[in-house]
């Protein structure tokens, strides 16, 4: 099998397969690794799939039934493009293995998460405008729920409406997470540190790997939120409860950090 070749990684190869996002050896690599593949098992009973190049780039697409899709979205019958981490020749190549899989199961389109400007860790809007997407939805504070039909007239998909209306009633820090990503394992024990050491309150939310409880937390959780696009560094997060603990004194709002 030759370098440019993209394979899946299944249930069948997982165990020895890397996941692109976690390739380094050393520990805390290898545990963050490890979170993800146990997530990654749980969620093939949902239909979600993780395509890669045959290669040790960070060259990614997952996708999975938006019904099922670990996002505060209406999607069903769509196919909901989750992770999509790549550069170069190989954007066209794994958006069409994405395209080609919702075509084969009868999907009205494909969709993403994304916002108005590029973001880390979100997919490139221009990549998916210029594939012929639109955008079907968008959220405070900019993000968008982009689409592509595959029929003209067909009813897009859109958010869920908690993500505009829902509140987190308790004062403090919600690390609200799970291991979709395999940096949590790193870093929410990091955030969760620095915060106590602050003395600001914390309340550690793991989200379950059960399909319906991931769909049914993701609409009744996702509340007004101080958001993160990169990685909760040490010196994001306390920049992050900096803006947090002023805001709090002025009795402005209450935030979770997800």
């Amino acid at each position: 099998m030759d370098k440019t070749d993209i394979i899946q990684v299944d249930a069948s190869n997982i165990d020895t397969a890397h996941i692109c996002c976690a390739i380094s050896k050393t520990p805390d690599a290898l545990a963050c690794a490890a979170a993800k593949k146990n997530w990654m098992r749980a969620a093939f009973a949902d239909g979600y799939q993780f395509h890669r190049l045959n290669d040790q780039g960070k060259v990614l697409i997952e996708t999975i039934p938006g019904q099922n899709a670990w996002a505060p979205v209406h999607a069903v019958n769509w196919l909901y493009i989750d992770c999509f981490w790549v550069s170069g020749k190989f954007n066209s190549r794994l958006l069409e293995v994405a395209t080609a899989r919702a075509k084969a199961e009868g999907r009205l389109g494909l969709c993403a998460l994304s916002s108005r400007k590029k973001q880390p860790f979100l997919s490139d809007p221009g990549f998916f405008l210029h594939k012929g997407f639109v955008v079907a939805d968008t959220a405070p504070p900019a993000y968008q729920l982009l689409a592509l039909p595959f029929a003209e007239g067909t009813p897009l998909p859109h958010f869920a409406e908690s993500v505009r209306a829902a509140e987190v009633p308790q004062p403090g820090v919600c690390i609200w997470y799970s291991n979709h990503c395999p940096h949590p394992s790193k870093y929410v024990p990091l955030l969760q540190a620095i915060a106590q050491k602050q003395g600001v309150p914390v309340r550690r939310l793991p989200h379950a790997d059960n399909g319906a409880l991931r769909r049914r937390q993701a609409g009744k959780d996702a509340g007004r939120r101080l958001r993160r696009h990169h990685l909760l560094r040490a010196s994001r997060i306390r920049h992050g409860l900096g803006l947090f603990l002023a805001l709090l004194k002025l009795a402005l709002i209450t935030f979770c950090i997800s």
